[in-house]
């Protein structure tokens, strides 16, 4: 995870303290829907356990996710402002899984902000980091070719959840084909075709429901050559020999 996208963990002690006993703590199951995070939001939230979806609904009614939230993140706040910036429709937070939230009133968040200047920094970074990844997600949805798609929020998430292991980079997030569709505007089942594709190719492999880049940089540089990424051509000869001979 982004190092400031961990709001709780940026706080000092006493800092975190304070934002404890303004907070209640409520449990959430799979696919409750926490709360509509528009302009008129009363409350935000820190997750203390599980993780959330972030996401609003196009024009024609499909999801589009925005980003997850896992445990320490804080939601609702960046939210309001991304919904008045970029976005048309209603954002909404929906539990993945039994989740266990921190829920502290809006007016009482600001004025703990306003109150502590040093956890002001922290909010600053976090408002920052959402506005680049709704950016980046526009990009994704709006990326003509399929492929170049998946490639490029499979880089996102590797920058984002990445951890080097011995056979490449792991994004350490669970997560699912019909998720993966819903961020970057395809169906499941395309994601779950081009997914096949880059495993046989040797790109990406799974490893206990995680996903295993094999090769940052290659993935870099598919994204740098073209709109429009053919992998069996756009490998290096030297990377297919190799997959050739295993």
């Amino acid at each position: 995870m982004i190092e400031y996208a961990n709001f709780f963990a940026q706080l000092n002690k006493q800092n975190q303290y304070q934002l404890l006993n303004l907070a209640i703590t409520r449990q959430f199951v799979h696919d409750e829907l926490i709360d509509s995070l528009g302009t008129k939001s009363d409350s935000v939230y820190v997750v203390a356990n599980g993780r959330v979806k972030i996401f609003e609904l196009s024009a024609d009614g499909k999801e589009v996710i925005l980003w997850f939230c896992s445990t320490g993140e804080l939601f609702g706040f960046a939210e309001t402002l991304v919904a008045s910036t970029f976005s048309s429709h209603q954002i909404h937070a929906q539990a993945c899984g039994l989740s266990e939230l921190l829920v502290i009133d809006r007016a009482d968040f600001e004025h703990f902000i306003t109150g502590n200047p040093e956890a002001v920094l922290p909010v600053v970074q976090l408002l920052g980091f959402r506005l680049r990844e709704v950016s980046e997600v526009l990009m994704d949805v709006t990326s003509s070719d399929v492929t170049s798609r998946v490639i490029r929020l499979l880089y996102r998430l590797g920058g984002l959840y990445g951890k080097s292991v011995n056979n490449g980079l792991r994004i350490d997030l669970v997560i699912t084909h019909q998720e993966m569709a819903d961020m970057i505007g395809t169906s499941r089942q395309t994601v779950t075709t081009v997914l096949g594709d880059l495993k046989r190719k040797g790109l990406v492999e799974t490893e206990q429901r995680k996903i295993v880049i094999r090769d940052m940089d290659l993935m870099q540089c598919l994204l740098h050559r073209s709109d429009t990424i053919n992998v069996q051509q756009d490998i290096p000869a030297n990377k297919r020999m190799m997959e050739t001979e295993h």
